[in-house]
């Protein structure tokens, strides 16, 4: 307990500032008293002067005694010399001022009627007590109350310190529902508002990773139920070869499924660790050329009709993962056309380098559109088509690696139309 005090913020914070109040207070006091010693000895030797001129006066002029003179001046020692005295002043001029010691105790000497007289304050030493005592007493007072003062202050900044502290314990512990209120527009009123922000965040993304167990387990889940009931099928001893060979087509595509999910799942996860990738320069134009052929089969299957108006472009970028780019948006467009329908793919550097790829499918709903970037998400008319939802998510992380822009028009039931913008100096 006693540690965790010394090794407190709160504890450090009052060592910090009273030490500092201690200092400067110190070294105040030091500088006013100094500055003053000469200001008091010389309103005392003033005094003393005075004192002086009254006593020639009624001495001198009045023709008193020494002894009745004493009676009219106050707060002065008035005394003769004596034969020692007299022999250690014999040097001193008549009426010079002299101070004994470190003690602020002047005195004149003055000859009067004859004799030698000694005339020094009675109340000197006082005056200077009293203004010890005036110095102590501030000095206590602005400690007591600097320090009151700086207790409170340092509770005030420590306490939503100390807030943030147990919210973020609880954050530590699994609980993303913390909210910390925010006071003031301070810096610490700033560092509140930012941990309920990543606070949202972190609670957006426990939200999005149980979404993503789910629609992972999902996914796994139907084709591995799929493969186990066809294969348990294939027992049967009553089946024709026809319905063996179409069984077996069924585990074989469902076997292609995980594949590709497994595949594509390693792809996001490599991804979303990737912060550099290996930029060559190579042909744009080429390269989507290259991807066409690669789904001819497919397209002249379906006798799709392609456009393609492609200019001779060259480009500084990851080469392999925008290749990816280009399989997951073309293989879509053929997937969702229907037999006999269009594709459009051009590819245009003008300011920008864009590349456009329109289809005549199905189109995707206008509630859809937001969401055809996140993974597993399918639209109501892609769930019958194969896949895995991931293509897209992979498209739009590759894009985002590249610091390019993909935007989507599109109409229900009449196709939809995929831009993908780059910037190149």
């Amino acid at each position: 307990m006693i540690k965790r005090l010394i090794n407190s913020i709160y504890t450090r914070f009052l060592v910090i500032f009273i030490s500092a109040l201690f200092l400067a207070n110190i070294a105040s006091v030091i500088t006013v008293y100094y500055t003053s010693v000469d200001d008091i000895r010389n309103l005392i030797q003033q005094e003393l002067a005075n004192k002086v001129d009254q006593l020639h006066f009624l001495m001198e002029e009045k023709n008193m005694s020494l002894t009745e003179s004493k009676k009219y001046i106050k707060g002065v020692r008035i005394e003769p010399l004596s034969d020692m005295e007299m022999k250690s002043e014999q040097l001193r001029q008549e009426g010079v001022f002299f101070t004994e010691g470190k003690m602020i105790r002047p005195y004149y000497i003055v000859k009067i009627n004859d004799a030698y007289l000694k005339i020094s304050p009675t109340d000197a030493n006082a005056v200077m007590n009293q203004f010890r005592s005036f110095l102590s007493i501030f000095f206590g007072n602005i400690m007591f109350i600097g320090s009151l003062f700086i207790i409170i202050g340092i509770a005030m900044i420590v306490r939503p310190l100390k807030k943030i502290a147990h919210g973020i314990k609880d954050v530590a512990n699994g609980n993303f529902n913390v909210k910390l209120k925010k006071r003031g527009h301070d810096e610490i009123a700033q560092l509140t508002d930012n941990f309920n922000k990543m606070v949202d965040e972190l609670n957006g993304n426990e939200y999005l990773r149980k979404d993503f167990v789910s629609s992972i387990s999902h996914e796994f889940k139907t084709p591995i139920t799929s493969i186990k009931g066809f294969a348990k099928m294939l027992n049967n001893p009553s089946l024709s070869q026809e319905e063996k060979k179409d069984y077996i087509d069924i585990i074989i595509s469902e076997s292609e499924r995980l594949s590709n999910l497994s595949a594509n799942l390693l792809k996001l996860s490599e991804l979303d660790s990737r912060a550099i990738i290996n930029k060559t320069a190579f042909s744009l134009d080429e390269q989507l050329r290259r991807v066409i052929l690669l789904f001819q089969e497919k397209w002249e299957r379906k006798n799709i009709q392609l456009h393609i108006d492609l200019d001779q472009v060259t480009m500084v970028g990851d080469e392999d993962l925008l290749y990816q780019v280009w399989v997951n948006i073309i293989s879509n467009a053929i997937k969702f056309t229907k037999n006999g329908g269009t594709i459009e793919i051009s590819l245009k550097h003008e300011d920008n380098i864009k590349v456009i790829i329109t289809d005549s499918g199905i189109g995707i709903k206008d509630a859809d559109k937001e969401q055809i970037f996140e993974r597993f998400f399918k639209g109501d008319k892609s769930r019958s088509k194969e896949g895995t939802g991931l293509g897209l998510s992979i498209v739009k992380k590759i894009l985002k690696l590249h610091d390019s822009h993909i935007s989507i028009e599109s109409e229900y039931g009449k196709g939809s139309s995929f831009c993908v913008e780059f910037t190149q100096p």
